[in-house]
């Protein structure tokens, strides 16, 4: 026979018959199962004789049992099993026909089916009878055993008692979440009137054992209590009711079925509610003051975060996580105003996802945002808060919707700044000498600075708040009649992306008296906002003031100007005293630049007069009337312009410089010059050859003398260069020097008169060649500019040569301290005597001879 488990028989619990096994079952109501043998049935074979039939048959355990097992089980065992039960049915196969014939115990296969008639007592009357009480039996009971296939006998209980009922009650009453242990009591009735009967008693939760007793029930009476517990977790919130029920078995002695009591339950829930909070953190060094205050540039963090008040778990009824809505929202005001706006802005990327919670987490990870402050913000407050979808629930199926706002945290940003003044006066140097009837531009950058360290702002510094800005003229030293006015005023703010604004005024200089100045002042106001504070007072630049005078004057006597680059100069309207209500009365005249010539330039010429037409005063303003031998053309836009004619530049100039190389490159380079050897000697030719900066003291070039002084370096001139004055007794007596720089050519303020040809021409196209007819050692023209006045480069400066530069810079001033308006600074002439010299010269070099063909008399100017 197969063997059940103990623990399976004590398990088993008051069912209409209970399997009979190969242990014993000492306690009443137990049973067991077994199986039969293997051998044929139905229509005979190997075996026992089934010419009698078979049937499930009931034998009493006080009587004689089935005469064999067919697997070897002893009658007496089977009774022993059975020890408790009043019956046992079993399988039987008849040997004989009669009542008291052998029945052999068979494993019962449904193939057989092939029941006798009910003649005998004690049988069942079909396999489906059977079938039922081998069903009523519990599961655990019944495991290893399949009806039809190892199904022999089982034990069956045959008394007349009756168990009516079954009760449950439960401790505590319905809760939430504490960690507590729930206690259920178990306990069944016996009404009938036949005595104590041992009941065997279990716990069920959702048809799962949580306990199991057998407790004798007296007649008409309750079984003592019996107890079971759940503890509750964390893990047990929210997952519905927890619910249990008393299972008393067998509910009589002639039914093997259970009686079941009602369920008592515990709902398991956790109360809760959702607090967002909101808080905010800046780097250092954007923390200007407190409470939050921050500056443009600075990066605010705001970090918010959305929790259970207490630590407890979220859980909603089903036991699922519950959904939290956590969207960010930001707004800004302005001026310190922290109120929450009734339209609002979602943070993105800073929330809005739905976010669960469950029983190990009680907090959404912090969403943190970092909001960049900008000039834009300078003003207003930033706030930020955070919302949830949810603010709780205080008792099962309770889940309040709505939102919870966390309390908003806000940075304001104050306006924190200092104003600066700067001239812009980059056209002119201070003290500037201009004349009567000149347009002067003034102006100057008014800008924010640092509060502390009047450094120029950057951006973490707040734009200003509206500004008073002014250029106020006021006049020095004026003559009785003379009116001073101009200047100008206006309002504008300043963004640090600018970091400033210039403004300009032109003003047409009075005829005010010579040594005169008109000055202007600069000024802003407020001077400061610091944090808001309101410093009052103005911010004021250094005083800048115009003397009045005379504009320096060039003229270009007995020769013409080139110059592809293009030529300005300035012109003088001389204007008589102003008159009694300020206007300017009658003109006096027009002065300015002029070339005895032609004026030629590939860009525009403006100022310079041709054919010497400012040697005496012009009277119409108009360029067109000064500028009869100025070559002119229409630019590609249709205006008619003067200048813009070819190139305006003789390539052969060039030429020439390369010429002299020619002639001075036989010299050795490496000699030191000295102008006493050069320029002084009595020799007819002096050549010198050079790489380094050559220094000319001067001195008086005697008759027959010619020099030549070339080099790659500067040259700079320090004292007069004449030429011998005399009667010469023919051409071969004349004088004549050429100087000639690859870079530049000084001509310092105390000389005043130079005869030589000048030629500063580079040899590199990125490199010009200039000269400088007032220059000190290595300066350029920016530093002499910004030392020009009345007193610096005064002298009148006579050139009397061929000139000819890459760049040329005239800065002369002589005559900007007289009265005579027509006075010039600088005279370039162009003696004949340089025709002649320079005719001699090359046939000498034998460089070719030329011949006059035919000539003409034309007069020098028309």
């Amino acid at each position: 026979m197969r063997r059940i488990a103990k623990y399976l028989i004590i398990a088993a619990f008051a069912v209409c018959g209970v399997f009979l096994g190969a242990t014993t079952a000492s306690a009443a109501g137990g049973g067991a199962i077994g199986g039969g043998g293997s051998g044929s049935g139905g229509g005979g074979g190997g075996g026992a004789w089934t010419r009698y039939g078979f049937e499930w048959r009931v034998f009493n355990l006080n009587g004689s049992g089935p005469s064999r097992f067919t697997d070897g089980t002893q009658w007496n065992y089977v009774k022993s099993a059975c020890s408790g039960s009043d019956s046992v049915y079993a399988f039987v196969v008849y040997t004989r026909p009669n009542a008291g014939g052998d029945a052999w115990v068979y494993r019962y296969d449904s193939s057989w089916y092939n029941f006798r008639n009910p003649i005998r007592s004690r049988f069942i009357a079909s396999e489906a009878a059977a079938r039922a009480e081998y069903d009523a039996l519990p599961a655990n009971i019944k495991g290893g055993y399949a009806w039809g296939s190892n199904v022999a006998w089982f034990c069956r209980w045959d008394g007349d008692w009756n168990l009516s009922r079954a009760d449950i009650t439960v401790r505590p009453t319905p809760t939430d979440y504490k960690g507590v242990t729930v206690t259920y009591t178990h306990r069944a009735y016996n009404d009938s009137g036949n005595g104590a009967e041992n009941i065997n008693i279990r716990a069920l939760q959702s048809g799962v054992q949580k306990g199991s007793w057998t407790l004798n029930i007296g007649s008409n009476a309750w079984s003592a209590d019996r107890n079971s517990t759940q503890g509750l977790a964390k893990t047990d919130v929210g997952r519905g009711r927890y619910c249990r029920n008393t299972e008393a078995r067998p509910k009589s002695g002639k039914d093997g079925r259970a009686v079941t009591s009602g369920q008592a339950c515990v709902d398991v829930y956790s109360p809760w509610l959702i607090r967002p909070s909101s808080s905010i953190s800046l780097p250092d060094g954007c923390l200007i003051s407190n409470p939050n205050r921050t500056k443009p540039g600075c990066a605010v963090t705001f970090k918010h975060t959305v929790q259970e008040s207490n630590a407890r778990v979220l859980k909603n009824d089903t036991g699922g996580n519950v959904k939290v809505d956590a969207t960010v929202y930001q707004y800004v005001n302005a001026g310190n105003n922290t109120t929450k706006p009734s339209s609002l802005t979602r943070v993105d990327g800073a929330g809005g996802s739905n976010t669960s919670f469950d029983e190990s987490a009680y907090i959404i990870n912090a969403k943190a945002n970092s909001a960049s402050v900008t000039q834009d913000h300078v003003g207003k407050t930033i706030c930020q808060f955070v919302r949830s979808s949810y603010w709780g629930r205080n008792r099962p199926s309770n889940s309040a919707n709505g939102f919870n706002d966390s309390t908003p945290v806000c940075v304001y940003v104050p306006y924190n700044y200092a104003t600066a003044v700067q001239n812009d006066m980059s056209t002119y140097g201070k003290d500037a000498v201009v004349e009567a009837g000149t347009t002067v531009k003034i102006g100057a950058e008014f800008s924010l600075t640092d509060v502390g360290t009047g450094t120029k702002l950057n951006s973490y510094h707040t734009k200003s708040k509206t500004l008073n800005w002014a250029l106020n003229v006021t006049c020095e030293g004026l003559r009785a009649g003379e009116v001073c006015s101009g200047g100008s005023s206006g309002q504008a703010s300043i963004d640090t992306a600018t970091g400033s604004f210039k403004k300009y005024q032109d003003i047409v200089v009075p005829d005010y008296n010579l040594g005169a100045r008109l000055c202007f002042v600069a000024s802003i106001a407020p001077r400061a906002v610091i944090l808001d504070v309101d410093q009052g007072d103005i911010t004021v630049a250094e005083k800048y003031c115009f003397r009045v005078g005379k504009a320096p004057k060039v003229q270009v006597r007995n020769g013409g100007v080139s110059a592809p680059g293009g030529i300005t100069a300035k012109v003088t309207n001389r204007l008589n005293a102003i008159n009694g209500n300020g206007s300017p009365s009658a003109n006096r005249g027009i002065y300015g630049s002029w070339s005895e010539y032609e004026a030629v330039s590939a860009s525009n010429i403006n100022g310079l007069a041709s054919l010497a037409a400012f040697q005496k005063p012009a009277q119409d303003i108009a360029q067109a009337t000064y500028s009869r031998a100025t070559f002119g053309n229409v630019d590609p836009g249709g205006t008619t312009v003067l200048g813009r004619f070819k190139n305006g530049e003789d390539s052969s100039v060039a030429n020439v410089v390369d010429y002299f190389y020619e002639i001075v490159k036989s010299m050795p380079s490496g000699v030191v010059y000295s102008d006493n050897t050069i320029l002084t000697d009595k020799n007819e030719e002096s050549l010198y050859n050079g790489t380094g900066k050559v220094v000319i003291g001067g001195g008086v070039v005697p008759k027959g003398h010619t020099a030549i002084i070339y080099t790659t370096g500067d040259i700079e001139i320090t004292g007069n260069i004449e030429y011998e004055n005399g009667v010469y007794s023919s051409t071969l007596e004349i004088p004549q020097v050429v100087i000639i720089s690859r870079k530049n050519i000084r001509i310092h303020d105390s000389v005043t008169h130079v005869d030589a040809w000048l030629l500063a021409h580079s040899s590199t196209a990125s490199v010009a060649g200039t000269i400088y007819t007032c220059a000190g050692s290595g300066e350029s023209v920016n530093q002499v500019i910004e030392r020009l006045s009345g007193s610096v480069c005064s002298n009148r400066l006579d050139i009397g040569g061929p000139i000819y530069a890459d760049k040329l810079h005239l800065l002369r001033t002589a005559g900007a301290e007289a009265t005579n308006p027509k006075e010039p600074a600088e005279i370039f002439t162009l003696p004949s005597s340089t025709f002649l010299w320079a005719y001699d010269y090359a046939n000498k070099k034998n460089v070719g001879y030329a011949a006059t063909r035919y000539s003409i008399d034309i007069p020098p100017r028309y």
